[in-house]
Parts: structure tokens; sequence; C-alpha cells
């Protein structure tokens, strides 16, 4: 897969390609756990697209019915923190770019959201704009809540409030998780959940109580509840194309992708959002 990468200027250091390990219980193999490490907070660029191209490809070797547990390395308090608005920022001019970046940005969210198996987001920290979107793209959702409610995650989207729109793909994935009600507050006021009105309002589907043991203790918490609540059958892959994959399809053959893609790409163009970006990311540098 060809990535543009001219002017590309990540904010965050590059770690590593990400972990894939499988899971077995008395040498059965049971899951594949994929451990998200492109940068320390998961900021969706273009190396953080080609790791999850990379890891969707090598899990093909595994046994298609295994289910696949998304997760951030277990000390993070971020699960993603969405798009790396730096990147965004660097090359908000060039209109190729843009252009390109929605392409591959959304053929790398379809590709997760439709995977032929069962997915779960282990949600172990903050999930912020398109870091919810991702977490949105998961069959299935486990947050954890801690007793000091300040180290725990929060959910959110604040593509809106900067003033930009949100790329088909993902608005789709958006909207067939959440309610009308949570969609307005979500999109439109941008409101920030916590871990408690998260799970009240379908955003995840379990929380697991942690107290206060160390945060990798409570990863593992949250593995081993989500196994056992999981149950893959043989005919999930199916189920998924009946579905999900019929809904996305239905959209893009009425010409509403490609009004709504083209949407998202102005309001990239536009220097009213290279403000807001740009005053974003400095209220974030005084944190």
């Amino acid at each position: 897969m060809h990535l543009v990468r001219r002017h590309v200027q990540p904010a965050f250091k590059r770690y590593k390609s990400w972990n894939l390990n499988e899971i077995r219980q008395n040498t059965v193999p049971k899951a594949v756990l994929a451990t998200m490490s492109s940068n320390s907070v998961n900021a969706i660029n273009l190396e953080w697209i080609t790791d999850l191209h990379d890891t969707l490809n090598e899990l093909k070797q595994y046994n298609p019915d295994l289910p696949l547990y998304l997760t951030s390395p277990a000390p993070s308090k971020t699960f993603s923190a969405g798009l790396d608005l730096s990147a965004v920022l660097n090359n908000q001019h060039d209109i190729e770019f843009v252009k390109e970046f929605s392409q591959q940005l959304q053929t790398a969210f379809e590709t997760f959201y439709l995977l032929p198996r069962p997915t779960i987001g282990i949600l172990n920290g903050h999930c912020i704009a398109g870091g919810l979107m991702l977490a949105l793209s998961c069959d299935y959702r486990v947050a954890c809540k801690r007793n000091i409610e300040k180290e725990n995650g929060t959910y959110c989207i604040k593509a809106v409030p900067l003033g930009m729109s949100v790329p088909p793909t993902l608005l789709h994935i958006i909207r067939s998780q959440l309610n009308s009600t949570v969609l307005f507050e979500t999109l439109l006021t941008g409101r920030v959940y916590s871990v408690q009105e998260a799970s009240k309002n379908g955003i995840v589907h379990e929380v697991v109580d942690v107290g206060d043991i160390p945060r990798e203790q409570a990863h593992q918490m949250m593995l081993d509840h989500a196994m056992k609540t999981i149950d893959p059958t043989v005919c999930f892959a199916e189920w998924k194309k009946q579905t999900k994959q019929t809904k996305l399809d239905q959209m893009k053959a009425t010409g509403e992708w490609n009004t709504l893609n083209e949407q998202f790409i102005q309001s990239v163009l536009r220097p009213e959002t290279r403000t807001a970006i740009q005053s974003q990311m400095n209220a974030i540098k005084k944190k």
C-alpha cells in the first residue's frame, strides 16, 4: 500500500510496530492480542495507519475464528489520542495530501471495522476524537474504572468544535454504534464523557472495577473479563458481512459518501480550522 509522505512531520516520536500475540489456554489458541505502539499516545498519522495495515496482514496467519483484542500498552493512560493534529496542520494547504490522507484513513478504519472476526477493544485509557472512533469500530468495548476519578479514561470527539466535519466512513461507524441523542452530544457539542457516563450511554459495553491495582494488573483483569464474556461463533464473519458491510455499501451507492468526503476535505482546508487546531494544540502543551 502506498502512503503519501511528503512534508510529513509527526508530532510524536515513533516507537515501534504493534505487538501481535496469540493468547492460549491449556495450549489451545483462544484469541489474538494486538497492542498499539506507534507513538506515546497512539495518535493517528501515516505511521499509525501503516502499522494497522501491517498488523492486519500479519493477523491472517492466525485462525480466522479467533477474536482480536485491541489495546494500548498496559502502563499507558491513553488508548488513542485521535488524529495527529500537527500532521494536519503541517499539510493543511496541500490539498493532494489531505485527499490521500482522508482516503488512507478511511480505508484503514473500514478494513478494521469489517474485519471478519470478533474485535474487542480493551480501553485502558482516554479515547479522544479518532481514538473514540477507533474504539467504536470494535464489536465490543470494555473499559475500566479506578477509585481515583482523574485516573479514569474519558471519551469525546472534538472534530466539529474544531471546525472539521467527520470523514464519511468514520461517521457511518459512529452512527451505527450510538443513539441519536448521544450522537448529537458527542459530535456537535464535543461533550466529554466519564467512564460511568460512557457505560450508561452505550459508548462502552462493560466497565471493570479495578480499584487501585497497578495498571499492568488492571489491564490483565480487563482482558480476562472480556475473554469470559465473548464467545465467538463460526458465523460471526457472515453476520458482519450481512449487517455492517451491507449498510456501508449502501451509503457509498447513494453518493452520500462522496458528498461527505468532499465536505471533510474542504473543512480541513479552511483557515478557521487551522486557527482552531493551533489553539487546541497550544492548550494541550500548557497542560
